[in-house]
């Protein structure tokens, strides 16, 4: 009977045995398949990505007259294959891509960092995207990691945010919100007398509407800004979509930036608006003191308008900023430098406590072995 077991369980084995190789082979077949097609997919991907970079960059030629020819004929920027990704074939036209947004911290977002320390570091977004094609393509074709705000629904949102995405530039949502003087805001504004349900939809509607998002800022918003309850539903969306916020600061009484943090939304307040006045030596004024601030607290973030003295004054001064010795990054890289320290200082801190208490049960394990030593000490103690 033992035998018997013994040769039902060798049988067994040996079956079990047969079907594993078979099935490994299989499995291997399988997954070289799946490996090639991935391959095929990305290569494709790239194919397609670098068609609507040249398709894009053509469309700006002709839609920039007012720009001399050499200038006009920049090439876009070497594309790494490695970092492209998510994007939809299935279909040629630039708005119908498929929105790949992504958290905060930078994708294919590439600048060249210099090899010495800068004396500052900005960060510069353009707001009001959209509306004016010519100005727009100019803003998004800056020199460096500028970041552009683009505002929800307008004629020319999807096209200058994609071509702003292949310049490797951020892209974020510019969304309008009641301000004080209840100036008109246009599709996709947000104000008081909306209620939870329809807040939360126009807000996801705008972030939806506007091809790789991956922050937002407010469009005026002194009113709302001030408003706890309208500034918690905005926090709730932009966390639910894995996006950070930067306070505009149209008000000093803006709780923004105090609720992201209580969200832990990675979060950035501006420093200096370009162009309160439509001038060049306005402008002048104000970027030099951006550069101030950044000379004394390390960074300073500017906001600026596809103004015409705007664009025609940064599109000059971008390009000595590194001879100057300050290094121009994108909004992003900024918040993942501040993560990436808050991360550090949080596992310090714990790596701290670790210590504290490790030295506090070696002390104590170091009493405990003293009274056994020496027993009488210990009572004479008492």
């Amino acid at each position: 009977m033992q035998i018997t077991t013994k040769n039902s369980r060798l049988r067994t084995s040996f079956s079990y045995q047969a079907l594993f190789f078979p099935c490994a082979f299989l499995f291997i077949i399988i997954a070289s398949s799946f490996a090639q097609a991935k391959s095929s997919k990305q290569l494709s991907s790239f194919e397609y990505y670098l068609k609507l970079q040249q398709r894009a960059h053509q469309e700006l030629k002709a839609s920039r007259p007012d720009i001399d020819d050499a200038t006009a004929s920049i090439e876009p920027e070497p594309i790494n294959y490695e970092t492209i990704s998510n994007i939809n074939t299935s279909t040629e036209e630039v708005v119908e891509i498929t929105k790949d947004r992504a958290p905060y911290i930078p994708g294919n977002k590439q600048f060249p960092m210099m090899k010495t320390k800068p004396i500052g570091i900005i960060a510069i977004i353009i707001d009001d995207i959209g509306n004016q094609e010519a100005l727009d393509m100019r803003a998004a074709n800056l020199p460096g990691a500028v970041t552009l705000a683009v505002l929800p629904h307008t004629p020319y949102s999807k096209s200058v945010a994609q071509f702003a995405y292949e310049q490797s530039k951020d892209v974020m949502l510019h969304a309008p919100m009641e301000s004080k003087h209840h100036r008109r805001l246009g599709e996709g504004a947000l104000t008081q007398n909306l209620s939870k349900e329809e807040f939360e939809l126009v807000l996801q509607d705008s972030i939806n509407s506007i091809p790789h998002v991956i922050g937002v800022n407010n469009h005026m918003g002194s009113l709302l800004t001030q408003n706890d309850e309208a500034m918690n539903w905005v926090m709730q969306v932009v966390q639910k979509n894995n996006l950070f916020f930067v306070d505009s600061r149209t008000t000093p009484n803006s709780v923004a930036g105090q609720l992201a943090r209580q969200y832990s939304i990675p979060t950035l307040s501006r420093h200096v608006f370009l162009d309160n006045e439509q001038t060049q030596e306005y402008v002048d004024q104000a970027f030099q003191k951006t550069l101030k601030i950044s000379r004394k607290t390390g960074f300073a973030l500017a906001i600026g308008h596809p103004y015409p003295s705007t664009v025609s004054y940064l599109e000059k001064a971008i390009p000595k900023l590194a001879e100057q010795g300050y290094q121009l990054v994108p909004v992003s890289y900024v918040l993942t430098q501040k993560m990436q320290t808050a991360s550090t200082q949080e596992l310090n801190i714990h790596n701290q406590e670790q210590n504290t208490q490790l030295e506090e049960q070696n002390t104590s394990t170091q009493n405990q072995n003293t009274r056994v030593q020496n027993p009488d000490n210990s009572l004479a103690k008492k």
